[in-house]
């Protein structure tokens, strides 16, 4: 076989709904030579493998749904209409057997009848027999010679004759005895008149002679002679001879309608070798012929049997035989046509397939569009739900159904809607979120973050002029501790509406927190936005309705330009060196930062660094401060006080670095520093024997520092590690303390009592509105600020207030120091006072710790500064 010959084509069709847009069947040519060659194999399991991808199960997967029950509906159609054929030839074959029960029925029926037609018709011969005929007879004295007789017998020949011809009745005769023929109503055939010679010589005999065929060949004629005896005394017999045509005795008992219009019935006189011979029939063709039964039909019984014989030639019969109960030699034979008989089978079995298949498919298209709409409803549902998922929430199936589709259909809507309320909801709360992040929640205006952002895209973008204004209130905490936080908030709000109503609509106004504002000026340069800032100074200036009262505030603002190399936060920062410099200034006014001042912030910031190297570097030293009874001048403690020897700078004292440390959040370190060394040098007297178990070494921490665990735990451990008395130490803080939460700050002072360390309340006086929370802490005495003192001299109204300062404190049971005594007149003043112990110049200033050893043997300070 040539190798360019192919073997076999393999054609595919693109098959949408199974594979996608992509997916085709590829054509391969395989050429018989390949197949020799053995390269056909692996070729063959390429492409059976390419062909598995047409099996059933993935076609079924990717079909869709309308399809597979569509499919599915088709497949269902084959056991229907299989159905529809068992249940046809189930009724058919049980129809079938009714035909046959029917055919045997009517063969019975037909026998009945021809029997009974062949009694009625011998029961007119029967009357002759009757005795009152026959003593009727017996009054004429001779029936052969009275007229009366032959009278008679002529009446009853003619009305029977004329009662039978409709009948079927051909002709009667009667004969007397010797055979003379009295009367006839018709002539009998010689086959008839014959039969009467045939009659036993017995009284009431019958005889149904043989069928025989006349001469025309149209009728078949059966002789029934019967003798009739006379009485004893006359002893004459008669015989009565009749004909009838045995064609309409033999359809007597067809039933067209049931059998068929081509059923023959006939009547057979069986012969002594047990064929028949046919005698009557409804069909001439058959008169004469001789026939045989493969069953032998007994009286009464009807036999049924389907035979290969045929009607006319043409189609096999069902035969019905039965004999005939008058005479067990006669026999009712009836013939169907099959093919006519069960043509009602077929159509009954036609019909029964049709309806079933018409069933079949009145199902299915009503599944089918029923389905259709399901599936509608299905992809509705399938829409819905890519519509969520891509974001668009606004799809509905209004489904109107109440079914259990109907339902899911609006649970997809429900959940639908759910699902918008929920994202319209998150979003109203992410608008929310969002605008609470960049906006201050209580004035509404835009926040430090806001602040940041909008400056950026200003820097970045503007090239106008843009200016920094910092805003903060005076007099604000005043206004929020006499009236409440409350009047606090309120005033806040007011602050913001006014400075609304101040700037122009391009201005950007924000709230930094607090007491802060911050606003920033486009297209201003730094002239104009002083002068703006100086009508926000006295627009704030204006009274205020808080709480129905009238409060007055005013506003120190810094104002600052930015430059081409000015950031954010450079810019907000100048802005605020500024606002604290117009606090310096007296606070109220509008000031612009300068040169100066930057540089003098820059210096603060570098001294700041500086200092934080300072307690690394060894570069501070211990000072302490003595405290002496003013009245003579005796030492009675000291209070610890730090010096910075800067290598460059020189000694820098407290005043010039700590507010900066505190500010920077530094001083805790250096509390720490000299707590250490405070305890560091009272162990160390101790150690050398020292007077100094009745001294105090007072140590001064800021606000931060004494509230902090962390200072207290470290002052406790430092006492007990160097074996020390607590009552040796004392702590002071400034009265500013007191701000805090009474609670925690309770808790503070009932530590170092407990722990044995006095407590002096420091610069007492300078914050007097918190004079009313002494007796709530554990203090133990208070000093009185040194700028009270320093005022006694010069106002009357300080020394009436240091007056009540000292009377309220010695009530309370507190000790009572002054700090500033620095000549005799303040000194004498104080003791006049009831104050008799202090620090000042007029005992001694801060000295060396090598220095106040000699202070400690002479325990005399005046004049040791």
């Amino acid at each position: 076989m040539a190798t360019t010959r192919n073997c076999c084509v393999f054609w595919g069709l693109l098959c949408r709904p199974a594979f996608g847009p992509s997916e085709t069947v590829k054509v391969v040519s395989i050429p018989v030579g390949t197949l020799e060659s053995g390269v056909l194999w692996p070729m063959s399991r390429g492409m059976i493998s390419d062909l598995g991808r047409f099996a059933p199960w993935r076609v079924w997967r990717h079909l869709r749904l309308a399809q597979k029950v569509t499919l599915a509906m088709v497949a269902s159609l084959i056991p229907i209409v299989g159905l529809g054929i068992w249940v046809a030839s189930f009724a058919s074959n049980l129809l079938q057997a009714e035909v046959q029960e029917n055919v045997g029925r009517t063969g019975q029926v037909q026998a009945e009848r021809m029997s009974g037609a062949v009694r009625e018709r011998t029961l007119k011969l029967q009357q002759l027999n009757d005795p009152a005929f026959l003593r009727f007879v017996d009054l004429q004295s001779s029936l052969s010679s009275t007229n009366d007789t032959r009278n008679f017998f002529q009446n009853f020949v003619e009305q029977e004759w004329a009662a039978s011809a409709s009948d079927g009745l051909e002709g009667i005769a009667v004969y007397i005895a010797g055979g003379t023929r009295l009367s006839a109503g018709n002539d009998v055939s010689p086959q008839a008149d014959f039969l009467r010679t045939q009659l036993p010589p017995k009284e009431d005999s019958l005889l149904i002679g043989s069928a025989f065929v006349t001469e025309d060949g149209n009728e078949v004629h059966l002789p029934i002679a019967r003798r009739v005896l006379g009485t004893d005394d006359g002893g004459i017999s008669v015989v009565v001879v009749a004909e009838w045509n045995v064609a309409f005795l033999a359809l007597q008992g067809v039933d067209l309608d049931t059998v068929g219009e081509t059923a023959e019935s006939f009547l057979a006189h069986q012969n002594t070798d047990g064929t028949l011979l046919v005698v009557s029939s409804s069909n001439l063709n058959l008169l004469g012929e001789t026939i045989s039964l493969q069953t032998n039909p007994v009286v009464g019984e009807r036999i049924v049997i389907e035979t290969l014989d045929t009607v006319n030639g043409e189609t096999p019969v069902i035969q019905s035989t039965t004999r005939m109960p008058t005479d067990p030699n006669w026999i009712s034979i009836l013939e169907a046509d099959q093919s006519e008989l069960y043509s009602q089978l077929d159509t009954v079995r036609t019909r029964l397939i049709t309806v079933f298949i018409a069933a079949g498919l009145v199902l299915l298209l009503v599944v089918v569009f029923a389905f259709r709409g399901f599936v509608r409803r299905l992809a509705r549902m399938t829409e819905l739900a890519e519509s969520v998922a891509s974001g668009d929430l606004t799809v509905r199936t209004n489904d109107k159904f109440r079914d259990e589709l109907g339902r899911l259909s609006m649970s997809f809507d429900n959940m639908a809607q759910a699902l918008a309320e929920d994202i319209a909801r998150r979003e109203r709360v992410e608008a929310q979120l969002e605008y609470q992040a960049a906006h201050d929640a209580l004035t509404g205006l835009p926040n430090r973050s806001q602040l940041v952002y909008q400056l950026d895209e200003m820097l970045a973008e503007s090239t106008e002029a843009i200016c920094c204004l910092f805003v903060d209130l005076d007099g604000f905490k005043q206004v929020n501790d006499r009236l409440g936080h409350g009047a606090g908030d309120e005033l806040l709000v007011r602050v913001g509406e006014r400075l609304r109503d101040v700037l122009r609509p391009a201005d950007f106004l924000a709230r930094l927190g607090g007491d802060e504002f911050v606003i920033v000026l486009r297209g201003l340069g730094i002239m104009e936005a002083e002068r703006l800032a100086s009508r926000v100074v006295a627009a704030l200036e204006l009274p205020f309705i808080v709480h129905d009262q009238e409060e007055q505030i005013s506003a120190s603002i810094g104002v600052a330009a930015a430059t081409g190399q000015h950031s954010t936060e450079r810019l907000i920062k100048e802005a605020d060196i500024a606002m604290y410099r117009a606090k310096a200034q007296g606070k109220g006014r509008a000031v612009r930062v300068t040169r100066e001042t930057l540089d003098e912030v820059d210096e603060r910031v570098s001294i700041l660094t500086e200092l934080r190297e300072a307690a690394v570097n060894d570069e501070l030293q211990l000072m302490l401060w003595p405290i002496g009874d003013l009245r003579d001048g005796s030492l009675r403690g000291m209070e610890a006080t730090v010096r910075w020897h800067h290598p460059d700078r020189g000694l820098i004292t407290p005043a010039d670095f700590l507010p900066l440390a505190i500010n920077s959040g530094f001083a805790n370190q250096i509390d720490e520093w000299v707590i250490l060394a405070a305890t560091e040098l009272m162990a160390g007297w101790h150690e050398a024997g020292l007077p100094v178990q009745d001294l105090e070494l007072s140590i001064n921490l800021t606000s931060e520092t004494f509230i902090a665990s962390r200072s207290r735990q470290l002052i406790i451990e430092e006492i007990g590690r160097h074996n020390l008395r607590p009552s040796n130490f004392r702590i002071e803080v400034a009265e500013t303390v007191l701000r805090n939460e009474p609670e925690p700050l309770k808790d503070v002072f009932d530590t170092y009592r407990a722990v044995g360390i006095p407590v002096t309340l420091d610069r007492f006086g300078s914050d007097y509105s918190n004079l009313d929370l002494l007796p709530r802490f554990a203090i133990d005495a208070v000093k009185i600020d040194l700028h009270l003192i320093s005022d006694l001299t010069n106002r009357l109204s300080s020394r009436a207030l240091v007056s009540s300062l000292i009377t309220l404190a010695q009530t309370a049971g507190l000790r009572v120091s002054a700090a500033g005594v620095d000549d005799e007149d303040l000194r004498q003043q104080l003791l006049d006072l009831g104050c008799y112990q202090g620090q000042g110049l007029w005992l001694s200033n801060s000295i060396s710790t090598d220095r106040f050893v000699a202070l400690l043997e002479s325990r005399h300070m005046v004049g040791s500064a």
